[in-house]
């Protein structure tokens, strides 16, 4: 849910005319401040047409990459280890009897595949497979065999016993010569699929190395114009982000700054019998003590994406008050551009850590350490 979120907020940003008619004004702008710079338009100028043009030889491989993808936790299992058994057998037979070789016999002993679950993936990859490679590629025909890719998906699962059944693979994975013979429909599927994905793969990948290179100029370009009234794109690297906490409008009213423990119970009660809002029994039943009152989760202008979760919240005075964990939806615009008019980073207030470790969890222990002072 919290990916289904991730790119929902992102496609909204995507189709939302003033978002998106800002970063163009901005991106004109900026283009424009290069131009007008001769030193500036000699080093960056064509940065914009050969990033454009690596996305164009990107885009021409995505029909290949997406349609023959096959390792992942939203693609069939019976594919995903069919393709791993044969690169297996191929590193053995080339004298790669490694660590990552090891590290993949290691994982297809260890997998059991849900046949059942697996039969209603596999269709839908089918079904995606072609759409992206369309119904007279080769690999497709040879996938449907002239089914629909519900009763092709059901075909394969069924009869890749050698894919599927723990046994067998495993059988299988003793004797590499033997696996890249089999004539199981997973396994030569795989077989014909793989050199045309790490083909696909390998010019991907090549594209992304150039692209970074460029971006990575493009970024010194806009240093060299804005210098540092603009933070800087997050490298992963050690950074700090100022904010400051606010209130926002929401659907008609505003969302308040912070919540407390009240609004945990009411979302509770409110969504009576919806797992997504069922609080566990520890909560249910707190000690006397604890005060619902207490300000639970805040929201903040600081400019945040995802993997900043856990990051320390920090006021003036240098005192942790709280652990991001979240964006709001309208936080999502920010892979795109910055903006405080809605956008919001949560956080978890630090004297709601307090009250629910010591009242709810009873972590005295861990209280008293947190709150030491020596």
């Amino acid at each position: 849910m919290n990916s289904l979120k991730l790119f929902k907020g992102r496609h909204a940003a995507l189709q939302d005319p003033e978002i998106m008619g800002r970063k163009r004004g901005f991106e004109r702008q900026f283009r424009e401040a290069v131009r007008n710079d001769p030193t500036l338009n000699q080093q960056y100028g064509t940065l914009w047409d050969e990033i454009a043009q690596i996305r164009t030889q990107m885009a021409s491989l995505a029909p290949m990459r997406n349609g023959l993808w096959f390792d992942g936790p939203l693609w069939s299992e019976t594919l995903s280890a069919a393709g791993n058994m044969v690169l297996y057998a191929v590193r053995m037979l080339n004298g790669y009897n490694d660590e990552i070789t090891q590290e993949i016999r290691s994982a297809l002993t260890e997998l059991t595949i849900d046949t059942d679950l697996d039969h209603h993936i596999l269709a839908l990859q089918l079904e995606d497979a072609v759409s992206w490679l369309g119904s007279g590629d080769p690999w497709v025909r040879s996938a449907l065999a002239g089914q629909t890719p519900d009763d092709a998906a059901r075909r394969i699962v069924e009869s890749a016993t050698a894919v599927t059944d723990t046994e067998q693979r495993t059988g299988l994975l003793e004797n590499p010569s033997a696996l890249i013979n089999s004539t199981d429909p997973a396994i030569l599927l795989m077989r014909e699929a793989l050199p045309r994905f790490i083909d696909a793969e390998i010019q991907f990948q090549e594209l992304v190395t150039q692209e970074e290179a460029k971006v990575a100029r493009l970024a010194r370009a806009l240093f060299e114009v804005h210098g540092t009234a603009l933070a800087p794109d997050a490298t992963f690297t050690l950074r700090i982000a100022d904010g400051v906490v606010s209130s926002y409008d929401y659907n008609g009213t505003k969302a308040p700054a912070f919540t407390t423990f009240y609004g945990l119970y009411d979302r509770h009660y409110s969504h009576s019998g919806s797992e997504d809002w069922a609080l566990p029994d520890r909560w249910l039943d707190p000690s006397p003590e604890f005060d619902m009152s207490t300000p639970l989760n805040m929201v903040h202008t600081n400019d945040t994406v995802g993997g900043n979760s856990g990051s320390p919240l920090i006021n003036i005075n240098a005192e942790i008050v709280g652990l991001l964990f979240d964006g709001n939806i309208e936080s999502l615009s920010g892979d795109f551009i910055y903006t405080t008019e809605g956008a919001r980073s949560v956080s978890v207030r630090a004297e709601a850590i307090i009250e629910a470790l010591r009242n709810i969890y009873d972590a005295d222990r861990i209280v008293d350490e947190l709150l030491r002072n020596d």
